[in-house]
């Protein structure tokens, strides 16, 4: 709580659930009921939640029910299920889809039904028929990093997010167009390519002047996760609530990025191939070495990720009290990080945030403009 100034919410969640465009879905789906009008019976929930109760080994059936349900009332039956949680039959998806009743039953007000769809939990529609699960499984098992919890971050780092206006976005790609690199066929310069392209040098930069200069030959790389849903031959529903992700890792020599007055329109170029060459090649190709392919890849040198995406339009998360005046993705603490949202007052701009150590600020900021100034 902030005095005569408003809250702040903050969601946690683990990634082994549900991936970032499952967590917005679920996040908008809550925030939909929460801002509601009164006046609706919500009795199908309820009723929903005692057939649950009743044979709590189908759970795929209850959630059915909730799907099909577009008369919502109070449902004190419900927040009961979620409270006797420890069923092992109920799944934590199933779960966690529910527990959006909770502001419902707190304020003892019903609520019309969510314009939304309710996340659709079942895992049945994604089928696993080359044991690609266990490949993971045992793959994850190898890597050290993920035997125990992360480590702290440090206290004086700081998150900061850096506004970027339609107008500087649209001279950055007129920068990548107008360069010989470009006009190969087909390469997919967009606001988020030439973004991620900027974001890609100035850390990378960044990096060295705290780690000091590597080799011109080292290896660098840039790595996005990109959901699937609509990669495959049978669409896989915008609602799923799960897992669904591929992902493009780009890579570049230190000399390729950082050398010269181009590393920029280099980076915007690689990252446009790789989005094409998964447009062709499908989501799926090679997925039985996915794990050590990044694992190899963060052992070469640095990778700089981006986290979240514009496309999940987190400022339409409305609880009824207007968008949210600020958001920020904290989970970024590493210096090769950044997340990406849409601006909150600007159509075409781009919030970038990126935590740093608070004596770098000055020497990041001085990257930054530099770069901007190039083009």
């Amino acid at each position: 709580m902030f005095a005569n100034s408003g809250l702040s919410v903050g969601v946690t969640s683990n990634h082994v659930a549900a991936d970032g465009r499952s967590m917005n879905h679920f996040m908008k789906f809550w925030t939909s009921i929460h801002k509601s009008p009164q006046g609706e019976d919500l009795t199908s929930m309820s009723r929903a939640a005692s057939y649950q109760a009743q044979e709590p080994n189908k759970g795929h059936n209850y959630a059915k029910l909730l799907e099909d349900s577009r008369d919502f009332s109070t449902i004190p039956a419900l927040v009961k299920l979620l409270e006797v949680s420890s069923n092992p039959t109920l799944s934590t998806p199933s779960l966690i889809c529910l527990s959006a009743a909770r502001v419902c039953c707190a304020n003892s007000k019903p609520v019309t039904s969510s314009s939304l769809p309710l996340p659709y939990c079942s895992k049945d529609i994604i089928k696993d028929s080359d044991g690609i699960s266990s490949i993971f499984l045992k793959d994850l098992q190898s890597i050290e990093e993920y035997s125990g919890p992360t480590g702290e971050v440090p206290d004086d780092d700081v998150l900061i997010t850096l506004v970027s206006k339609r107008a500087k976005i649209e001279k950055l790609k007129h920068c990548v167009k107008s360069q010989n690199y470009s006009k190969q066929a087909n390469i997919h310069i967009s606001s988020f390519t030439v973004t991620c392209a900027f974001m890609w040098v100035n850390l990378m930069k960044l990096h060295e002047k705290i780690n000091g200069t590597l080799d011109d030959d080292v290896g660098f790389h840039f790595f996005v996760a990109v959901d699937c849903r609509e990669r495959f031959l049978s669409k896989i529903p915008a609602n799923y609530f799960g897992n669904c992700l591929t992902y493009i890792l780009v890579p570049a020599k230190r000399r390729e990025l950082l050398m010269g007055e181009s590393g920029i329109v280099y980076a915007a170029k690689a990252i446009g191939r790789k989005i094409n060459e998964l447009d062709n090649i499908g989501a799926l190709k090679g997925v039985e070495n996915w794990i050590p392919n990044i694992t190899e890849a963060f052992k070469r040198g640095p990778v700089v990720v981006v986290a979240s995406s514009p496309k999940f339009q987190v400022y339409n998360t409305d609880f009824g009290w207007g968008k949210p005046k600020k958001f920020d993705m904290v989970h970024i603490a590493a210096h090769t990080c950044f997340s990406l949202s849409e601006s909150r007052d600007e159509d075409g701009g781009l919030d970038i945030g990126i935590i740093v150590g608070r004596d770098k600020i000055d020497i990041f900021n001085a990257i930054f403009e530099q770069q901007l100034n190039k083009c």
